[in-house]
């Protein structure tokens, strides 16, 4: 038996990546470990945004603007690193939620 399915045409261009405006950034990270403890320090470093010419939305970092049409062009969505997958589980590894941070006019 076999099952066509009819699924809608899609323009064949592919999205483009713009590179925008310069951005701070000042994440939180871990600087060095120790016997019995951990410290954190503030680390800034400068970055530019990047936005997706498909819809408008604004990423941070390149890569996620370049897969924005891969997710469907959405605002947000997870991503995993390592672990595995345990009855529909992702278990171990760690999770991401991805957020644009703005959409601006195509």
């Amino acid at each position: 038996m076999r099952c066509y399915l009819d699924l809608p045409e899609h323009e064949d261009t592919m999205s483009e990546v713009l590179k925008l405006e310069k951005l701070e950034n000042t994440p939180y990270m871990k600087a060095r470990l120790t016997l019995d403890s951990v410290y954190y320090v503030d680390a800034e470093y400068t970055s530019h945004a990047y936005k997706c010419t498909g819809c408008g939305l604004v990423w941070d970092r390149k890569n996620l603007a370049l897969s924005c049409e891969s997710h469907g062009h959405k605002p947000m969505w997870r991503q995993l690193y390592g672990g595995y997958f345990e009855n529909g589980k992702h278990v171990g590894g760690a999770e991401y939620e991805r957020r644009a941070i703005r959409r601006e006019k195509r």
